[in-house]
């Protein structure tokens, strides 16, 4: 999923780091030095090259159109921002008949919904070892069954800031479970039910390629941003910069509601793209 940080005063994005309409630092480095009068007056050339691994991203502006931003930056209302100059995702080796039967599979999920193949649950599903707790999940605090959990107390805060090591955990009955990362493990409490679950994540390099992509896009989805001109601020997590997509439901809300995205073509551009469905960043 991703989120769209926002503070209850101004509930605008904040995207210091993306204000460049080409894949360098440069160009923000040098709008953050206009924008806050640096006294010294002077500005160092640019020593390190573009790099040349995102040319499938590269917006379509050159970097000469790239302007300085005005002093007091506002927000200006324009067209709808979308990523351009990236093409769809390159086909692979597969043959005419195997992305025929791909395209069927597709449209049958869509259609009825996904049902993992028997061979693929036996495989991925069946033979993993659950790890047993001794949590006993129906004492947890839960408001409206479990779809909520419940506001933490001053007794169950207590502490929570102290800094502990490995050894302070082991000693409050905590154990140390090595995992690859890799492979699902689920995690189950003292009657057998499953409460959470090490997801992990697809092997082989069709799953490289998909996070790649995943990148290129979400820095070209920044350029266009820039291009824009949003407006920026700081943000107390930093350079932090994401676009809103899903529901919310608690902190008082009384029911689920879609989260609105300030930029919905963005948005639904990148929620569409094969990167995003394969690698398994919006299931």
């Amino acid at each position: 999923m991703l989120w769209l940080p926002a503070t209850p005063e101004t509930t605008r994005i904040f995207a210091d780091f993306f204000q460049s309409r080409v894949f360098s630092v440069a160009p923000a480095l040098r709008a953050a030095v206009h924008a806050e009068s640096d006294a010294q007056g002077d500005e160092e050339p640019l020593s390190v090259p573009v790099v040349d691994w995102v040319n499938p991203c590269r917006p379509v502006r050159p970097e000469a159109a790239v302007g300085q931003p005005p002093r007091k930056r506002q927000r200006l209302d324009g067209p709808p921002v979308r990523i351009d100059g990236v093409g769809p995702p390159p086909p692979g080796p597969a043959s005419r008949a195997h992305r025929k039967r791909k395209q069927q599979r597709q449209a049958k999920v869509v259609a009825e919904g996904h049902t993992p193949r028997p061979a693929a649950y036996a495989r991925r599903a069946v033979d993993r070892a659950a790890v047993q707790t001794a949590l006993d999940s129906e004492e947890l605090p839960v408001e409206w069954g479990a779809y909520r959990a419940g506001m933490a107390d001053a007794r169950e805060l207590r502490g929570s800031k102290k800094a502990r090591s490995v050894d302070d955990f082991l000693k409050l009955g905590f154990q140390v479970k090595e995992w690859d990362g890799i492979d699902g493990v689920p995690l189950v409490d003292s009657s057998g039910r499953v409460f959470a679950a090490l997801a992990g994540r697809p092997k082989g390099p069709a799953y490289d390629a998909h996070i790649q992509r995943a990148f290129c896009l979400m820095v070209a989805a920044a350029a266009a941003r820039a291009a824009a001109k949003t407006a920026v601020q700081t943000h107390r997590r930093g350079f932090y910069a994401a676009i809103t997509v899903g529901i919310s439901y608690g902190q008082g809300q009384t029911e689920a509601c879609s989260l609105e995205a300030e930029y919905p073509e963005l948005a639904e551009q990148l929620v569409e793209d094969s990167a995003f469905q394969g690698a398994g960043l919006l299931r």
